[in-house]
């Protein structure tokens, strides 16, 4: 599966995203991350052509994941990717599930979640990844 993660900018190490992209990996997963401040999120989905596309999102940014995340849909269309959105909004707002576009929320944490996502078999402790290294 091809995995796109989109972040507005990055003002810190995005450890959420840092962690789920090494298990993706691990587990044979092609994964790239947009960060809008740099590209058009748009853009590079048209052009990465992603399966599945995750967003960490904190309450108030939400809305304008949202909205890049509709963006990305539309610009798609008949192969518009599967949207997921992790991170402390969708974990204390999972009504949040029920906004226009919005595939999938992550409640918490994602590793142990992200194969029911991808289809893969759970495992102890999701991927079973190890992320004691260097990411």
């Amino acid at each position: 599966m091809r995995v796109l993660f989109v972040e507005k900018q990055i003002d810190y190490e995005p450890q959420g995203i840092m962690s789920l992209s090494a298990c993706l990996k691990q587990a044979g997963h092609d994964v790239a991350l947009a960060i809008a401040a740099q590209e058009d999120p748009v853009r590079f989905a048209q052009e990465y052509e992603p399966d599945i596309v995750a967003y960490s999102v904190m309450t108030g940014s939400h809305r304008w994941y949202q909205e890049v995340n509709l963006r990305i849909r539309d610009a798609l269309r008949d192969k518009a990717p599967f949207s997921v959105f992790g991170g402390p909004h969708p974990t204390f707002f999972p009504e949040f599930i029920a906004e226009p576009g919005i595939d999938g929320i992550c409640v918490g944490e994602g590793e142990g979640q992200a194969h029911a996502v991808l289809g893969e078999p759970a495992v102890a402790g999701g991927f079973g990844c190890d992320v004691c290294g260097e990411l």
